[in-house]
């Protein structure tokens, strides 16, 4: 059905009340859907108004726009720009034979995801073979240069050298009532790197699934007033889940240690030595107490011997 119209028309249910408008205007025609006529007028080419349409109760008035089509086939809703047909730019599919939703930027353009009236995310366009697809988190930031970059932009200018930017990362047992519950990694409003294990728990580091090292909140039997305790190593193996095993020491090491360069200072008169009954907790000692070796000294399998004669320290 087609209607002629040089002015503009409107349209009733049966219960006399406004249902479709058309305003004529001199190249430009709008369509309104709803309770239009008076001051009300469609402000867009279509405009679907659903305040005070009540003439139907199986429809809620919230449930402004519906479309229903077959499942077997594709289901899109897609935006054109330009003369004649156009050129599509966006879509909103829904697959054949799935529950899938697809947005979709039709030619090589970026996506941008805006909150009140500034963009916060930014998916990259194809710009080359590495970069396509990049993931930017931000306000106004339309240069990531990573698979996720977040940047913090704001206040812009920056106060005091800049703003703290972070990732958070919560569960049920940690809370996500505040930005000091969870996980943070981020920077600092100087620019410093820093991970924030904010809970009274370890942080621990793994490689192929195994730990390697873990740091602890808990105070150490001889650091008394210094908590912060580092273990390198597995302390999941039923050995150091033993409570007399567990890491006490501000670096407590589960295998050999090696110091690659030591400078040498024949003035010091001061050596490191072992406790074999306290996994080998490290003491230091006087040199000039250690005796023995027949002559005063403690001779290594080097020939190199110690005692109180402070040349030989």
């Amino acid at each position: 059905m087609s209607i002629l119209s040089t002015t503009s028309a409107q349209f009733f249910n049966t219960n006399n009340a406004p249902g479709r408008y058309m305003d004529n205007h001199p190249f430009v025609y709008s369509v309104g859907i709803g309770n239009f006529g008076g001051a009300t007028l469609p402000q867009s080419i279509l405009h679907v108004n659903s305040n005070l349409t009540t003439f139907n109760p199986s429809v809620a008035l919230g449930d402004i726009f519906r479309t229903t089509g077959p499942a077997n086939l594709d289901n899109s809703w897609r935006m054109f720009t330009g003369t004649a047909n156009g050129t599509e730019r966006f879509s909103i599919t829904i697959p054949a034979n799935s529950s899938d939703v697809v947005l979709d930027t039709r030619n090589n353009g970026a996506m941008k995801f805006s909150t009140n009236n500034a963009q916060r995310m930014h998916i990259s366009a194809n710009t080359g073979v590495i970069t396509q697809g990049f993931v930017g988190i931000g306000t106004s930031f339309d240069a990531p240069q990573s698979r996720l970059h977040i940047n913090e932009m704001d206040p812009n200018p920056p106060v005091n050298g800049g703003t703290a930017c972070y990732a958070q990362w919560t569960n049920t047992a940690t809370g996500n009532a505040t930005e000091n519950e969870g996980l943070r990694i981020g920077l600092s409003d100087k620019g410093v790197a820093e991970i924030l294990q904010q809970e009274n728990l370890p942080l621990i580091f793994y490689t192929n699934s195994i730990e390697n090292g873990r740091m602890i909140p808990n105070i150490g039997t001889t650091m008394i007033g210094n908590p912060t305790m580092v273990g390198i190593g597995n302390w999941t193996t039923a050995f150091n889940i033993i409570p007399a095993n567990v890491i006490d020491s501000k670096l407590d090491i589960d295998g050999d240690l090696r110091i690659r360069q030591v400078t040498q200072d024949d003035i010091l008169d001061m050596v490191l030595v072992i406790d074999p009954n306290d996994h080998n907790r490290v003491h230091w000692r006087d040199a000039t107490t250690i005796v023995g070796g027949g002559s005063g000294g403690v001779t290594a399998d080097n020939g190199l011997t110690i005692g109180p004669n402070l040349n030989n320290v």
